[in-house]
């Protein structure tokens, strides 16, 4: 917000913006309430006057990962979800997804809500707490790939036989090696190029062509991506509709 702040609106046509959380959508209306076009992609904030938003639906991502869960281990009791920031909706609604696919399998399942402000050395250091506390988690999820790779760090220092499964969000080079090593068993991957891409198509349309926005969310499709393809997921972009039509 003090970056958003420091913008002199008058100058700009229109936004794109990674929204986040419901400061960023106060802003939002204020600069609609001044003339401005904004797109919303990545994360949103759905009660602001953006036209509409470009993303992954992060709940059902969340139930996709959830769903891995239980298919890896036969009797889940205690699963910690790791969010970047608590008040992030993507953050937010990705362990909301995972938590109740879960539960809709063992509904008994005890879960810790941790947030480790995106940053993977303080992920790693709540991990290491966690692993002090609560010994017997079982799974862990992160919502995005610094979570995964401070985490990743600390599970890779137990004996095999101790280490709970690593569940992640996006991929790179450090998440592909963490699951390399067996150490993530599965990351989710939203296609954040096609995000970017879209969005701006969609904006620009909008503006220079007056094209209308028919839709209030474009969704793309969210991956499941396993150690066998991975490094798929690491190459340059190729041109495909990522849309979930």
């Amino acid at each position: 917000m003090k970056a958003i702040g420091k913008l002199d609106t008058d100058k700009f046509d229109a936004f794109l913006v990674n929204a986040g959380s419901r400061l960023v959508g106060d802003w939002i209306d204020r600069v609609v309430k001044e003339g401005k076009s904004v797109i919303t992609f990545n994360s949103d904030v759905e009660d602001s006057g953006r036209l509409c938003y470009v993303g992954e639906n992060p709940y059902s991502a969340g139930l996709l990962v959830g769903n891995m869960i239980n298919e890896i281990l036969p009797e889940v009791k205690k699963v910690a979800l790791f969010m970047g920031f608590k008040d992030n909706y993507s953050h937010r609604e990705r362990c909301r997804g995972v938590k109740d696919a879960v539960v809709s399998v063992h509904p008994s399942a005890k879960f810790l809500g941790i947030e480790y402000q995106d940053e993977a050395d303080l992920a790693r250091q709540k991990m290491e707490q966690v692993l002090q506390e609560e010994p017997d988690i079982q799974a862990v999820f992160a919502a995005s790939a610094t979570g995964a790779w401070g985490i990743g760090q600390v599970v890779s220092e137990l004996q095999k036989n101790s280490r709970p499964k690593v569940f992640g969000y996006d991929v790179n080079h450090k998440v592909a090696e963490l699951m390399d090593l067996n150490i993530c068993q599965a990351t989710a991957f939203q296609d954040p190029y096609w995000q970017g891409y879209y969005s701006m198509k969609l904006l620009s349309e909008h503006l220079l062509s007056k094209q209308p926005i028919t839709r209030d969310k474009y969704i793309i499709r969210t991956k499941l991506v396993l150690k066998n393809n991975v490094k798929d997921y690491l190459l340059d972009r190729h041109e495909y509709d990522g849309f979930l039509l």
